[in-house]
């Protein structure tokens, strides 16, 4: 319900419903990060950043779906927006650092490659975001989801006629919620394209 409401940009309701889940689960895993995205996108990114706080602290062991690279991401735009540059930028680079680790120098699927970009365009280095971006393409063929995660990049990179198309692409391809772009918050800076 409060999902629902959210990408309704029903924003008062919808808190109340995700806050409402979260009082009966605490660590529910849609419930936790669906209320800081909504919180993010309706501009209120400050009271975003200890649920996205909370989401990374739990992390997989805690019931937190994701990579926590990528929870890492959506805590980082969550201060970047609440005007705590240095502190996201500082999340990134560290969360860039572990993922890589975690690799151990095996060579990246294009999922893991798609994401090394996003933290790229977040930390200002478009030229090897463009890289990994580029590497990645040739895997995505018509998979809706890793459709959505380059759409993710090019949003992040200020491509936003391509990060429209490849959402369109995704959705033509059967990704199956066509209404969770609207709150996630890689797609912040395109949210008001009315494409």
């Amino acid at each position: 319900l409060g999902f629902t409401l959210a990408v309704q940009e029903k924003f008062p309701e919808a808190e109340k419903a995700l806050r409402r889940a979260i009082e009966i689960d605490p660590h529910h895993s849609y419930a936790l990060p669906n209320l800081g995205h909504m919180l993010l996108v309706s501009g209120r990114a400050s009271e975003a950043v200890p649920i996205y706080r909370k989401v990374c602290e739990l992390g997989p062991e805690g019931g937190m779906g994701g990579v926590p690279a990528k929870n890492a991401f959506d805590l980082a735009l969550a201060l970047r927006e609440s005007g705590h540059p240095d502190e996201a930028r500082k999340t990134v680079t560290e969360a860039r650092t572990a993922f890589l680790r975690k690799l151990r120098g095996a060579e990246p699927d294009a999922q893991d490659t798609l994401l090394l970009a996003q933290l790229s365009a977040f930390l200002g280095d478009t030229d090897e975001a463009g890289a990994y971006l580029k590497r990645a393409e040739g895997a995505l063929d018509d998979d809706p989801y890793l459709l959505v995660n380059a759409a993710e990049v090019c949003a992040g990179l200020g491509q936003a006629p391509r990060a429209v198309d490849l959402l369109k692409k995704a959705l033509e391809n059967g990704y199956q919620d066509p209404f969770f772009p609207v709150i996630m918050p890689d797609f912040l800076s395109i949210r008001k394209d009315p494409e």
